[in-house]
């Protein structure tokens, strides 16, 4: 079964941050901007979530330093808690090389959708992960990508993620509704207080 817009576009998020609650504000953004989501090709989605999240670690640039929001993550949301070898990656690349390698080795993506995803050209995006390969390998000890992948995995897996976007997007649909029925409203008092004016101004004749 193909996976709901919004519940990939939270686990990307969720990757890209370490951040259950990042994942959630960026998902209510792409709700926002993006309400027919199912038309969007997968590249163009990724897209939009790797935007959102490069939006929220500009807002908290702390989420990109050693530690910084891996760790208040583990702490606020276990369980789950990050695995630490993801921790130890997140410490250590940031920025582009961390969403190619995201991309690339956590979710399986060709260099032509990371590409498109990170909206850069396919050489761009190989020397981002080509970054990110070779800071993994020069920790110690060294990082095996496999064991990254399913580690990171299993812990988006362990993640509500489909009910958490489910209800951040119920979330602004309601809040989309209660501003439409408040402007209809207004609209309605505006005329009524109109043909007010006009019968009160017809009367002092």
């Amino acid at each position: 079964m193909p996976e709901a817009p919004l519940t990939r576009v939270w686990r990307l998020a969720a990757a890209l941050s370490a951040s259950p609650d990042v994942a959630d504000a960026v998902v209510r953004r792409v709700a926002r901007a993006c309400p027919g989501l199912e038309v969007i090709d997968e590249a163009r989605l990724d897209r939009l979530a790797v935007l959102w999240a490069r939006q929220a670690r500009d807002d908290c640039p702390a989420g990109d330093a050693p530690g910084g929001g891996a760790s208040r993550t583990a702490q606020s949301d276990a369980p789950p808690v990050l695995p630490e070898p993801m921790l130890m990656l997140l410490a250590a690349v940031a920025g582009q090389p961390r969403e190619a390698w995201m991309l690339s080795r956590v979710f399986g993506h060709e260099i032509v959708h990371v590409a498109r995803s990170m909206d850069c050209s396919r050489t761009a995006a190989q020397r981002y992960l080509d970054q990110a390969d070779a800071k993994a390998r020069s920790l110690a000890p060294p990082l095996d990508a496999a064991g990254l992948k399913a580690s990171i995995r299993a812990w988006l897996d362990a993640q509500p993620a489909g009910a958490r976007a489910e209800s951040t997007r119920l979330d602004v649909a309601r809040r989309r509704r209660h501003r439409r029925t408040m402007r209809n409203l207004i609209g309605g008092l505006l005329v009524l207080l109109g043909l007010w004016a006009l019968f009160a101004s017809v009367g002092h004749q």
